[in-house]
C-alpha cells in the first residue's frame, strides 16, 4: 500500500487543490443522454462526484479503499453510492456503468492490469473510461523532485508510463485509446513552495519517503527559501481516454 489515507482523512479537504468543478469529460459524454451511470474509482472524500451532481439524471457511485475517506464523502451527499473496495476487484456487476473515471489515483493500485480489466468488465459496450494523473517521466524538474529526489525514485516505480498504460488498456479490451500530455514549464516562488511543503500531508509524494529523507529535503528547501526568488519547475498532466 503506497499510503494509508485513513490517517489523513480528517484533514484531507483542508489541503490546497481539493476543490472540484463538474468533470468536463463527463459533461461532454453525458450531453444528449439520460440516466448516465457514473463510476469514480479512487473517489477519496467524494469532491468530484459531488460536483458531478450537476449532470441531470446521472446515477453516481464512488469506490475507495479507505473507509475514513468514504465517511467524509458520505457526509457530503448520502444520495451517492459510496463503496469500500479494492479497485482491482470491483464488486460491481458487468456492464453496470456508462462512464468511469480515475483521477490521480492509478499509481496507488499495485495490480494495475487487474484494475483495467475490472473497469472493462463493469463498463457497458459504448462506455468510456477517462484517467487523469501526472506523468513523472516527463517532469523530473518538478520542485518536489528537485528537493526530494527520493520521491521521484518512488514515483518512477509506482507510475506506469503512458505508453504502458495504453498497451494495458488495449490488452484489457479497450479500443480507441488516446493519451494526451500537457507539459508546462513554470517559475515557482521558492518561499511559497516551502510553506506548502512544510505541511507534509499536502503532497502525497512527501508521505511516501522516509522521515529522514523528508527532513533533509526540507532543510535544503528552507535554505533556498531564505534567499528568496523563484526556481524553475516542470509539470506534466496526463489524460487518457478509452472506449469500451
Amino acid at each position: 500500500m503506497r499510503l494509508d489515507y485513513d490517517r489523513v482523512a480528517d484533514g484531507y479537504d483542508a489541503q490546497p487543490y481539493r476543490g472540484k468543478e463538474l468533470d468536463a469529460d463527463l459533461a461532454a459524454f453525458a450531453r444528449g443522454r439520460t440516466d448516465v451511470r457514473v463510476l469514480d474509482v479512487g473517489c477519496g472524500t467524494g469532491n468530484q462526484l459531488v460536483a458531478d451532481r450537476a449532470v441531470a439524471g446521472a446515477r453516481l457511485v464512488g469506490v475507495d479503499r479507505f473507509l475514513g475517506m468514504l465517511r467524509k464523502a458520505r457526509a457530503k451527499d448520502a444520495g451517492i453510492g459510496w463503496i469500500q473496495a479494492d479497485a482491482a476487484r470491483l464488486p460491481l456487476a458487468a456492464g453496470a456503468f456508462d462512464f468511469a473515471t480515475m483521477q490521480y489515483a492509478f499509481h496507488h493500485v499495485e495490480r494495475k492490469a487487474e484494475l483495467l480489466g475490472a473497469l472493462h468488465r463493469v463498463l457497458r459496450p459504448g462506455g468510456r473510461f477517462v484517467m487523469s494523473n501526472i506523468c513523472p517521466q516527463r517532469m523530473r524538474g518538478w520542485l518536489v523532485y528537485r528537493y526530494f529526489p527520493e520521491a521521484l525514485a518512488r514515483d518512477l516505480e509506482d507510475f506506469m508510463p503512458p505508453e504502458e498504460i495504453r498497451a494495458e488498456l488495449e490488452r484489457a479490451g479497450f479500443r480507441g485509446v488516446t493519451a494526451a500530455l500537457d507539459e508546462r514549464r513554470l517559475d515557482e516562488d521558492v518561499a511559497a513552495f516551502a510553506a506548502y511543503a512544510r505541511t507534509r500531508a499536502n503532497i502525497s509524494q512527501l508521505m511516501t519517503i522516509t522521515d529522514a529523507e523528508y527532513a533533509a529535503g526540507l532543510a535544503r528547501l528552507e535554505t533556498d527559501a531564505r534567499a528568496g526568488g523563484k526556481r524553475p519547475s516542470e509539470l506534466c498532466l496526463l489524460r487518457i481516454t478509452a472506449e469500451r
